[in-house]
């Protein structure tokens, strides 16, 4: 298979994923559940990939591994958080003022302000997962490319630690008043060791082609504030 018909294949698939998901947001009037998406639309290209190219090798395998860990996690996490807490602000205000500046409908203004620009990001962000399985082999990993696999783990283990830790720390009676906010601070250091970190292990476990789970090459459109009852707990989409 060559790598256009793979890119190609993949295109179609996330498309076809997207319009549904689109469809299902018009109808309910809500587009936040695209950010529970697209970690999950991370680990479907990278699935279709290594499925599709037959990947065999421990390069590619350890590559798929580690974005449907990161991916899957981020996704249920976000996904939750959606269910409980309901329309994300953020996107009410920016399709509002969009859809009485222009006269839009929301179908319109959803598609083209959040799911045409995220199709296109989320297609080309991850494109390391995607094209990672074709330059896999069956070559021992290295030590340092090991270290490599480690630091990505430890850097999910502290992503998840710290969404872990935001969510009780914003429930109702839970410490003193303004804990959130200090919960935050802790959470928002902790990303910036994390990121540090995951980058260090995709160049490092990556090697010719650093990947890891090419999940934080992007802006954050997550970050919610403390006491809006959000919270910035998704690592995984960091723009």
């Amino acid at each position: 298979m060559t790598i256009t018909h793979l890119l190609t294949t993949n295109a179609v698939v996330l498309a076809v994923s997207m319009t549904a998901l689109w469809a299902y947001c018009v109808r309910i009037k809500d587009v936040s559940v695209i950010d529970a998406f697209w970690p999950f639309g991370m680990v479907l290209l990278a699935a279709t990939s290594f499925v599709m190219l037959g990947a065999e090798g421990t390069q590619a395998t350890i590559l798929f591994g580690l974005t449907a860990i990161w991916g899957l996690r981020l996704s249920v996490h976000l996904f939750t958080r959606w269910r409980a807490h309901g329309v994300d602000p953020r996107y009410t205000a920016i399709l509002g003022r969009l859809m009485a500046k222009r006269g839009w409908s929301f179908a319109k203004a959803s598609f083209i302000q959040v799911f045409l620009m995220q199709y296109a990001l989320l297609f080309i962000v991850c494109l390391p997962a995607q094209l990672g399985a074709a330059w896999g082999d069956d070559t021992p990993l290295s030590m340092i490319q090991w270290a490599g696999v480690a630091i990505a783990l430890i850097g999910i283990a502290f992503e998840t630690i710290g969404d872990a830790q935001l969510s009780l720390s914003q429930q109702p009676g839970h410490g003193r008043q303004g804990a959130g906010h200090g919960a935050m601070a802790l959470y928002t250091a902790s990303q910036l060791f994390w990121r540090c970190l995951h980058l260090v292990g995709d160049l490092a476990g990556g090697c010719k082609h650093p990947a890891g789970c090419c999940d934080h090459y992007r802006t954050d459109p997550h970050h919610f504030p403390a006491d809006a009852g959000y919270g910035c707990a998704d690592a995984g989409a960091s723009p």
